[in-house]
């Protein structure tokens, strides 16, 4: 249970962005005649519970769920990375470094946040 209405707006945001993006992601592994891996949705699930049970038990919610939305991002920008050292079609490269360009921007304004929360 998130305290400040406009953090979690924006929490939401991010959120939904990343779905925007998997789903992009998806719509090009299927183009190319592939079948989408489930394990990184199923991943990403127990994530967003373990996020909600946390934020449940820990005595500053919004730190907590800060906390865990940046390790998130983290991981997806190392993710990202390690891709775009591949050899891609231009088209693939160009979406998944504006995607990376994006959620690098998500992670400072989480770590912008996170920081705000510590100076109280």
């Amino acid at each position: 249970d998130m305290h400040e209405p406009a953090l979690a707006e924006e929490l939401v945001r991010f959120a939904d962005e990343g779905e925007r993006f998997a789903e992009e992601l998806r719509g090009w592994v299927t183009r190319l005649g592939e079948q989408c891996p489930s394990e990184s949705s199923v991943a990403a699930g127990l994530h967003r519970d373990w996020i909600n049970i946390k934020s449940v038990f820990y005595p500053q919610p919004e730190a907590a769920v800060l906390g865990e939305c940046e390790r998130g991002e983290d991981i997806a920008v190392e993710k990202y990375q390690q891709v775009l050292e591949h050899d891609l079609p231009d088209e693939i490269e160009a979406m998944l470094s504006r995607q990376l360009a994006a959620i690098e921007s998500a992670r400072a304004r989480i770590r912008e946040l996170c920081a705000r929360r510590a100076e109280v």
